[in-house]
């Protein structure tokens, strides 16, 4: 059952700025500023935001009215879930247009912040089970909401491309490399590797180069799952699959939009030993990861005592871990809306 909160902020958004086709507008947040230092002005190191923080925007996100359009969407994707792509063009870059700075530099304008952990992502996940993933790796590791975030779609300003837009483009803040900066800062939290049940992570040149350049700067990386990434690990594991043969990869065939980016990181990887080293590193880190859900996965089937039962018990926990989600992102959003907004809340 939702908590007086959100049934609060459920209603407050679905009776707001519906179009003819019911698809809705996404008003941009009272408490979100619309100044900065800049992009190109800041290292990038320091695009980064609290996890407060990046948990609030997310929540916010939901709760338009527009969500559950996207949710629905088959626009390259499967109904069911909203991905980054969609969070980008339909709130990311409305509500940072023209500013030259991105989300993370807005929410932190007078004092940029420098990243504690970076999250490396697909682009194709879903939003939402991501940020199941990550709060629940973080309540395991001892980071907190005030630990500072380094994640790609809410650190770099997006919107250079568009026409008329002042920039920066993504080609140039790329030039200032980025995700290498971040991981040469050696974030204490080292790096989260997010995997959902909606979008292969390792298909994606950027990931796998990310994971290369942490092990190449000697940067922890830590696999976050969400429930359906574990649930898909669990039906692997009970078919009694060949482990290793499911989850090596072929990072030769990982894609990338860009064919510049694609260029510069085959490049880097040839010089650094080459595709098939690669994949054995990627190959070590994943079954490394796996062994430790391996082993409670084994201890859960034991308790749940059936597969039926094992099932239902693990849907449970399913919706257990979705309403603990909900109830931290509304706890992160509540102090912006409450002082900018409504007083009552």
């Amino acid at each position: 059952q939702s908590s007086p909160l959100e049934r609060r902020f459920l209603a407050r958004n679905q009776a707001k700025h519906l179009t003819a086709d019911g698809m809705g507008m996404c008003p941009r947040p009272g408490w979100l500023p619309t100044t900065g230092p800049g992009n190109l002005n800041v290292t990038p190191e320091r695009w980064g935001m609290q996890l407060r923080q990046w948990a609030a925007l997310i929540t916010s996100c939901c709760l338009t009215e527009q969500w559950g359009h996207l949710e629905e969407s088959t626009d390259g994707k499967e109904a069911g879930s909203v991905n980054l792509y969609q969070l980008c063009d339909h709130f990311v870059k409305p509500w940072t247009q023209g500013t030259g700075n991105s989300i993370a530099l807005l929410m932190n304008s007078s004092s940029p912040l420098k990243a504690d952990v970076m999250i490396s992502h697909a682009w194709g996940e879903s939003i939402l089970e991501t940020l199941m993933a990550v709060l629940g790796k973080a309540s395991v590791m001892g980071i907190t909401l005030d630990t500072v975030v380094w994640f790609c779609t809410f650190a770099q300003y997006q919107c250079g491309g568009m026409d008329g837009d002042p920039g920066p483009t993504v080609e140039q803040q790329l030039a200032m490399e980025p995700f290498k900066r971040v991981i040469e800062s050696k974030p204490p939290f080292g790096m989260l590797v997010v995997h959902t049940s909606t979008a292969e992570l390792y298909g994606r040149l950027w990931c796998v180069y990310e994971v290369d350049e942490a092990r190449e700067a000697d940067v922890r990386a830590y696999s976050a799952y969400s429930m359906g990434a574990l649930k898909q690990l669990q039906d692997m594991i009970a078919a009694g699959n060949d482990l290793e043969a499911a989850l090596k990869v072929d990072t030769w065939q990982a894609t990338c939009w860009s064919q510049t980016d694609a260029d510069m990181i085959r490049k880097a990887v040839l010089a650094r030993g080459g595709f098939q080293q690669l994949d054995q590193k990627i190959l070590d880190f994943r079954l490394a990861s796996v062994s430790v859900f391996r082993a409670m996965f084994d201890k859960f089937v034991e308790w749940a005592d059936s597969g039926d039962q094992e099932r239902g018990i693990f849907e449970g926990l399913t919706k257990v871990v979705d309403q603990a989600g909900v109830f931290v992102g509304l706890h992160c959003l509540a102090p912006y809306v409450k002082e900018t907004h409504d007083p009552e809340l």
